[in-house]
């Protein structure tokens, strides 16, 4: 399954390891790029993209993680970039 993580804290960073680690495909998009860094040193994440669209693309599932604050905004962003068919949860 190709899932999509919209960032990578600690959140976002344990769905990213517990997906990776049952055999999906794991993309995802921070805006801190060191997040990005970190989940792909780490082996949470195959692909760190430096656009919502792009981590996007091709999605089945989509995690939203960001900071509670956000969540509201950056949830609608993700459902506006989700491919058809693409589960979106936070």
């Amino acid at each position: 399954m190709r899932i999509a993580v919209v960032g990578l804290g600690l959140i976002g960073g344990s769905l990213a390891l517990a997906a990776t680690a049952r055999g999906d495909e794991v993309w995802a998009y921070d805006a801190d790029p060191e997040a990005g860094r970190i989940g792909l040193e780490r082996g949470a994440v195959a692909r760190v993209d430096d656009s919502l669209a792009g981590a996007l693309d091709g999605a089945e599932l989509a995690f939203v993680c960001g900071p509670v604050a956000e969540l509201p905004s950056l949830a609608r962003q993700v459902l506006d970039a989700a491919p058809d068919g693409c589960a979106v949860s936070d």
